[in-house]
């Protein structure tokens, strides 16, 4: 294995692929930017549920670095892996989702914001003073999140057990992520644990796969990325397993349906009286402008290109940021590398072509000239063209296969041909001081015709005094334009960042004719009535 190619996947198990934030914002920019979060509405997901509020305070400086971090036995996967799994989920509202090892339950809360009301949010995990953490952050997400009012929230349900000892009568689900490498004699325990049509997403054998279920006995499998997690605890062979049993798969309880129907009225209310609230939501969705600061042409041996045996048994997800970024950059690059040689070649053929063409007839021109001149009586001949040579001629299925390059070499022909026309005593085009030249010669004339004129009329027409401006005073002129439409649009912003959806929704909900018990339900249990 070459060295680029252990450097690319240690990158990918560690993290460290984009460059750290200092905001949680930051960081999503560099995910966008670096494609490893692509859909729009999970951009806004990533956005809502901040990282850095899921590490404890003496470790909030790496919160926004693509790293990922441990702290005893709470752990949390690099973003741009997270990234990876909620696009390769395919969430949506109304689906069940069944997290094995939720951990801080980061991941669980991010799906809940697509599940919708409807759906089903589960997680399971090993140790309990783990979940304890997850529900506080949960209970911390629910009082200060704004998205809670932007979004119909599916709380997750954390429970504790091992992964490896549910139930036999467990419930099938949509879709299934596994936080933890799975032992090769559980996979086919975790794959039943997917409906048909589901998808899984899990680590194994150092890949990260996602299997889609086709049928009872048929998985589809692709192969995300290269990574390394670290493995299940698989319980203990001597100890009896006591089975763990998940929460039932039913729908939500007449109350939950009751509070979502409310505020999803309430929100189409506010989206009525308050329209730029939307548009808020919709100008974080763009991508930021990717700037180009180097480009690596690399150079790989057949050995690197072909995949390996362990690779070869699975299919490659083309939408993974893995063979977007490092394995389609070094065929794309020498792609355009062969099509830049290939092009200059052929410029430099035309050229080359052009002066033995010119040289052909210059030699012709002056054999004509040396002719005795024919008599009279004797008819007029025409004689044959010249026959071109087999240097000379062009092959037109090149030419048609690439029609920019022979447009831009015939425009320079064309502007060639003209000026050697319009002079019969060369065949070049004039050099820098006969064109000087012919320009001073032009303005002399308009000058003098302008004088005539004057003079004829009686008035003497003084010249217009040409207002010269120099290139700074034209940019700093834009600039200053510019700065002033910022100004504008940030003082515009700043009245309209006073209203957002939390503050809407609180009064509309404080407005009901309802008791309070049920006001501060409807509120999600927070003190902001």
């Amino acid at each position: 294995m070459d060295f680029v190619e252990v450097q690319r996947r240690f990158r990918f198990r560690m993290g460290g692929s984009v460059s750290a934030g200092k905001s949680n914002d930051e960081l999503i920019d560099h995910l966008v930017e670096a494609e490893f979060i692509k859909t729009p509405l999970i951009q806004r997901v990533f956005r809502s549920v901040d990282r850095g509020n899921y590490y404890f305070d003496e470790h909030k400086q790496n919160a926004y670095k693509d790293i990922a971090w441990r702290s005893g036995n709470l752990h949390l996967s690099a973003p741009c892996v997270y990234s990876v799994v909620m696009e390769a989920l395919k969430l949506r509202s109304g689906l069940s989702f069944l997290n094995l090892g939720s951990g801080s339950g980061y991941l669980s809360t991010m799906a809940g914001l697509l599940l919708g009301p409807y759906g089903i949010n589960h997680g399971i995990e090993l140790y309990t003073e783990v979940v304890d953490f997850a529900y506080a952050r949960l209970d911390e997400f629910l009082r200060n999140s704004r998205a809670v009012d932007e979004y119909e929230f599916c709380e997750p349900t954390f429970m504790v057990g091992n992964c490896l000892t549910l139930d036999s009568n467990c419930p099938q689900y949509d879709r299934v992520y596994c936080g933890a490498s799975c032992p090769e004699e559980y996979e086919p325990y975790i794959k039943n644990l997917v409906k048909i049509g589901g998808i899984l997403i899990m680590p194994l054998n150092e890949k990260l796969l996602k299997i889609t279920r086709v049928s009872e006995t048929k998985w589809h499998t692709v192969k995300v990325l290269s990574v390394s997690f670290a493995p299940l605890i698989s319980p203990p062979p001597k100890e009896p397993i006591i089975p763990v049993k998940l929460g039932d798969i039913c729908p939500p309880m007449l109350q939950q349906i009751c509070r979502s129907k409310i505020r999803t009225l309430l929100r189409q209310n506010v989206d009525l009286e308050y329209p730029k609230l939307k548009l808020k939501l919709l100008k974080k969705e763009r991508r930021p402008k990717r700037q180009v600061r180097r480009i690596v042409i690399p150079f790989y041996d057949e050995s690197d290109i072909s995949n390996s045996q362990s690779d070869s048994e699975f299919d490659f997800d083309s939408d993974a940021p893995e063979y977007t970024i490092s394995s389609r950059l070094p065929s794309r690059m020498s792609v355009f590398l062969e099509d830049f040689l290939r092009r200059h070649a052929e410029l430099q053929l035309l050229r080359d072509m052009e002066e033995q063409l010119s040289h052909s007839n210059s030699s012709s021109d002056s054999d004509e000239q040396n002719l005795p001149p024919a008599s009279s009586s004797a008819p007029a001949s025409v004689a044959p063209p010249p026959e071109e040579s087999t240097e000379n001629k062009m092959d037109t299925t090149e030419g048609s296969s690439d029609n920019e390059l022979f447009s831009l070499i015939t425009v320079s022909n064309i502007r060639q041909s003209t000026s050697s026309d319009e002079s019969s005593s060369y065949t070049q085009p004039p050099s820098q001081s006969t064109r000087s030249r012919k320009k001073r010669l032009l303005k002399r004339k308009r000058t003098d015709s302008d004088k005539a004129a004057g003079t004829s009329s009686g008035t003497t027409s003084e010249p217009k005094r040409k207002v010269h401006r120099s290139a700074a005073t034209v940019v700093w002129k834009k600039f200053v334009d510019l700065k002033k439409e910022q100004e504008e649009n940030t003082t515009k912003d700043d009245t309209s960042d006073d209203e957002n959806y939390t503050d809407c929704m609180v009064k509309r909900i404080g407005a009901l004719p309802l008791p309070s018990l049920l006001l501060r339900y409807l509120n999600y249990k927070r003190d902001n009535l």
